[in-house]
């Protein structure tokens, strides 16, 4: 049972590496939020009205030396409610880990686990981190879980492979219907590397299982995608990356054909110590936040970035469409159409080095040609303000999602926009942009790429 499994992940996640705790920064931090919903759903029912007040009080811990870092975050939310049944207590547990195992090779790994409401769960995360997909009902009591890995090796100055894992469970809590989804992905790419350009073949294979209340079925299916991918450096602050493919669908049940269709993702990145945008648009075969088959065509734009240096105001966001039809490749006059937007806009000001003043909207429409079942109709809007006091000053820029501990490959051809490691108790260090005295990796040739000059290869003894 997925519940089995998602318990036995909860235990892993609460023993990974406890001989990172040895030395390190603790940093405690109170966020204290207030904030008025509304969510409007189909016809007969009401509009729904809340307001609510949430404290999280929260500890990360960062310890990290020249060639590894770790990071774990805990923190715990009480939300009083004046929609009947919808106070909750909450928690969520993030931790992630980097080695460079050899000036080549750098391994990633990353955890998370939180227990909540949907809704909680939505806005407890980043502005810039929200994603367009489709979701359960807003009011759903759940449980999910995460881990990821990755590693990058360079196998010679100018070709890099890299392997990925990842897997995500939700399974719901009373009193929410019983639902259980679990999605299971590896990946691989090898890459050849010129000066500003990177050339090479990716695949990924998915695994996922949906258990619902009937009359929604049980769904099992495994994907396999295949197809190449081109990075570019426009400049040294303008990157981007297309991939295009097909995606073959199988089906656990053996009267169900396999289904064979196109894939392509395209995004452009803008990446400044203090700021970061992307625009990403893609069309394809994915699973949805409930790990049911979906062909979406999606666009989203995210970034943050400090708008007044001066005045240390500082903003972030996430705009998204998707357009998805739910796919039963057992029987395809079963497929169901959705349309979900999602906007999510927060602006802060750090009034003092301790203290931060914010206010966020976020906005989550949803609209299917069924009105129940998984993924119900509906439209929330979320206004909040709030203040959030820590004992350390604040991380910033790139890092402060995961305490300066990497989670991601850089996407720069040039990996100028590698963010590091956190050493020394809390320092951030970060890569030379563009060339300078040290190559990404440690490794010993690698092309330099500035402004001023053409790009040529330089070798390190």
């Amino acid at each position: 049972m997925l519940r089995a499994r998602s318990a036995g992940i909860c235990l892993a996640l609460t023993t990974l590496s406890p001989a990172a705790f040895a030395q390190g920064t603790l940093t405690e931090t109170l966020r204290v939020q207030a904030a008025f919903a509304t969510e409007g759903l189909p016809p007969p029912q009401p509009r729904r009205d809340d307001v609510f007040v949430m404290a999280t009080p929260e500890l990360s811990y960062l310890w990290g030396k020249r060639d590894r870092a770790f990071s774990a975050t805990y923190g715990i939310t009480g939300a009083l409610h004046s929609l009947g049944g919808a106070s909750e207590l909450a928690q969520r547990l993030t931790l992630a880990a980097a080695f460079d195992l050899t000036p080549r090779t750098r391994l990633l790994l990353s955890a998370f686990a939180a227990q909540s409401s949907l809704s909680n769960f939505l806005i407890s995360q980043p502005a810039s981190a929200t994603s367009v997909t489709l979701y359960p009902g807003l009011g759903t009591r759940l449980v999910t879980f995460g881990v990821a890995q990755g590693i990058s090796h360079e196998l010679t100055p100018r070709v890099r492979v890299e392997q990925t894992a990842d897997a995500n469970l939700v399974t719901t809590i009373a009193p929410s219907p019983p639902l259980d989804a679990m999605v299971v992905g590896v990946g691989a790419a090898i890459e050849r590397i010129w000066p500003r350009d990177g050339l090479g073949l990716e695949t990924r294979a998915t695994y996922a299982t949906t258990q619902a209340v009937p009359p929604e079925p049980d769904r099992q299916f495994a994907t396999i995608m295949l197809g190449p991918r081109w990075r570019r450096d426009w400049s040294p602050s303008v990157g981007s990356l297309v991939n295009v493919g097909a995606t073959s669908i199988f089906s656990v049940d053996p009267t169900a054909p396999p289904l064979l269709m196109p894939s392509a993702r395209a995004s452009v990145f803008y990446t400044r110590d203090e700021a970061t945008v992307e625009l990403t648009a893609s069309t394809g075969v994915a699973p949805t936040f409930t790990a049911q088959l979906a062909q979406a065509h999606q666009v989203a734009l995210r970034g943050t970035t400090v708008i007044d240096r001066r005045r240390r105001i500082s903003g972030s966001a996430s705009i998204g469409y998707l357009n998805a039809t739910l796919i039963d490749s057992a029987n395809r006059a079963n497929d169901v159409r959705f349309q979900a937007g999602i906007g999510d806009v927060e602006i802060g000001w750090q009034a003092t080095a301790l203290m931060r003043v914010f206010a966020r909207y976020q906005v989550l429409a949803q609209v299917g040609e069924v009105i129940g079942g998984v993924n119900p109709s509906a439209i929330r809007d979320v206004f909040l303000v709030g203040m959030q006091i820590s004992s350390r000053p604040p991380t910033v820029g790139a890092a402060a999602v995961t305490q300066g501990v990497p989670t991601s490959f850089p996407r720069r051809v040039d990996q100028s926009d590698d963010t590091g490691f956190e050493r020394d108790g809390g320092r951030m260090e970060t890569l030379p942009a563009n060339g300078g005295e040290s190559a990404p990796g440690g490794g010993t040739r690698w092309i330099h790429t500035t402004p001023a000059r053409p790009p040529e290869e330089v070798d390190d003894e």
